[in-house]
C-alpha cells in the first residue's frame, strides 16, 4: 500500500512540475533520430539526453534545432575553429550533365565509359556567391563547363555571356569555378590550358 501511495505521490508531483512549466514533457527520452523528426515531437517538450554526442541536457527540441539549424543554414565561426574529418562529395562521371545548386561542392570526376575519346558538357546552375564546382578529366576526354544563360559569365581569357570552357583534352585536367554574383563565375582553381569554346 506504501509503494501504491508513494507511486501516486510520485505522479501527482511530476504532473504538477509539468504543468507549472506550461505542460512541457521533462521526463521524456529522445534518441539523437528522433531529433529531427519534430512532427513526432514538440519543440517546447524537454528531454534528457541519452546519447553522448548530443552537446546538451535538458534542453527542449527547439533548442537542439536551434543549435544544429535546418537546411540551409548559415554556420559563423569566429576565424579560429577548425573543421575535420568531413569529407567533400565526389562523384564520378560517365555523362554529361545539368548540375543544380543543391549540388555545390561536388568534384565530379570525368570518366566516360566508352573506350574512345569524346566530349562531356556539364552545365552549371545559376550563380551564387560562394558555391563551387571542380571538374578533373580522368583520361583524355574534352570536358566543356557551360554556364546557365548568355547572361552568365566565367571571367576567363575572352569569354563573353553564355561562353562555354572547355579543357584541352589531357588527363587530369581540372578547374574549380566559384560564383561571387548571380551572373558570374570565377576560376578559383585550373590544371591544363582550358579555352573558349564560345
Amino acid at each position: 500500500m506504501k509503494r501504491i501511495f508513494s507511486f501516486l505521490a510520485l505522479f501527482v508531483l511530476v504532473a504538477g512540475f509539468a504543468f507549472a512549466n506550461g505542460g512541457s514533457n521533462d521526463l521524456a527520452y529522445y534518441k539523437y533520430s528522433e531529433l529531427k523528426e519534430t512532427a513526432s515531437v514538440g519543440l517546447t517538450d524537454e528531454f534528457i539526453v541519452v546519447e553522448s554526442n548530443i552537446p546538451k541536457k535538458g534542453a527542449t527540441i527547439g533548442d537542439i534545432i536551434a543549435l544544429v539549424g535546418t537546411g540551409g543554414d548559415d554556420i559563423t565561426g569566429d576565424g579560429t575553429g577548425i573543421i575535420s574529418g568531413m569529407l567533400s562529395s565526389v562523384e564520378i562521371a560517365t555523362t554529361g550533365d545539368t548540375l543544380t545548386v543543391a549540388e555545390a561542392g561536388k568534384t565530379i570526376i570525368v570518366e566516360p565509359l566508352l573506350e574512345e575519346y569524346t566530349t562531356l558538357t556539364y552545365v552549371l546552375p545559376t550563380p551564387a556567391a560562394g558555391i563551387e564546382f571542380t571538374f578533373i578529366a580522368a583520361s583524355n576526354d574534352t570536358i566543356n563547363v557551360d554556364p546557365a544563360s548568355t547572361d552568365t559569365t566565367i571571367y576567363y581569357l575572352t569569354l563573353d555571356g553564355g561562353d562555354k570552357i572547355v579543357s584541352p583534352a589531357a588527363t587530369a585536367d581540372s578547374v574549380t569555378l566559384i560564383g561571387y554574383d548571380s551572373t558570374s563565375w570565377g576560376v578559383k582553381a585550373m590544371h591544363g590550358t582550358w579555352t573558349d569554346g564560345s
